[in-house]
C-alpha cells in the first residue's frame, strides 16, 4: 500500500521553495561582456589622464627652465651655449659658466634652477639673443604642439638650420619654447 503523502504539487509554496538556484550560461556570458567593456573604458580614460598629468608637468618644467634661461640671460647679457651641435644639454654652469649643466643649473655663484627637467632639447641661436627648447609629449593630439611651433618659428633661430629643429617631422610630438616668447 502506499502511503498517504499530500501532493507538494497542488501546494502554493511548491514554486517557491522547489525553484532552481543559479545562473544560466547566458546570463553569465552577458555580465562578464558588460564588465569587460567597462574595464577597458576604465583602463583607456586612465592611461589618457597619465600621460596628460606627464605632459602637463614635462611643460611646467620647460617653461621652469626658461625662466632660468631668462634668468641667466640677465646677468650675461647672453643665453648660454649648446653643448653639442645637435642640441643636447648646454654649458652655462660653474665658475665663468664654461661647464656642461647636468643635474641644476648654477653659475658664479647663483643658482638658476636647483633641478634641471629629465628631458629636453636645448638650442642657442648664433647670436646669444634667443634660444629653443624642445620636449617630446605622449598626448599626440595636444592642441599646445601645433601652437608652440606657431609661436616659435624654426626659421628666426640664427645658426640653427630647421633641419636640425626638425619641426616638420610627422612622428615628432613636440612642445617648443623659445626666447623671445
Amino acid at each position: 500500500m502506499r502511503p498517504l503523502l499530500p501532493d507538494l504539487r497542488l501546494c502554493p509554496l511548491y514554486s517557491i521553495t522547489m525553484k532552481k538556484f543559479g545562473f544560466t550560461l547566458i546570463e553569465l556570458l552577458v555580465v562578464i561582456t558588460v564588465i569587460g567593456i567597462l574595464a577597458a573604458i576604465i583602463t583607456t580614460n586612465f592611461v589618457a589622464g597619465r600621460d596628460r598629468a606627464y605632459d602637463a608637468k614635462a611643460k611646467g618644467d620647460l617653461q621652469q627652465l626658461k625662466n632660468a634661461l631668462h634668468s641667466y640671460y640677465v646677468n650675461n647679457h647672453k643665453y648660454p651655449p649648446n653643448n653639442s651641435p645637435v642640441g643636447y644639454g648646454f654649458k652655462g654652469c660653474g665658475i665663468g659658466g664654461i661647464n656642461l649643466c647636468t643635474t641644476s643649473f648654477a653659475a658664479d655663484g647663483i643658482e638658476y634652477l636647483s633641478k634641471l627637467p629629465s628631458s629636453y632639447t636645448y638650442f642657442s641661436c648664433s647670436s646669444g639673443d634667443d634660444f629653443r627648447l624642445k620636449v617630446t609629449l605622449k598626448n599626440k593630439s595636444d592642441p599646445d604642439i601645433v601652437e608652440s611651433k606657431l609661436n616659435c618659428p624654426d626659421t628666426t633661430c640664427g645658426g640653427v638650420t630647421p633641419a636640425t629643429l626638425n619641426y616638420a617631422a610627422v612622428t615628432k610630438y613636440e612642445y617648443i619654447l623659445c626666447g623671445t616668447q
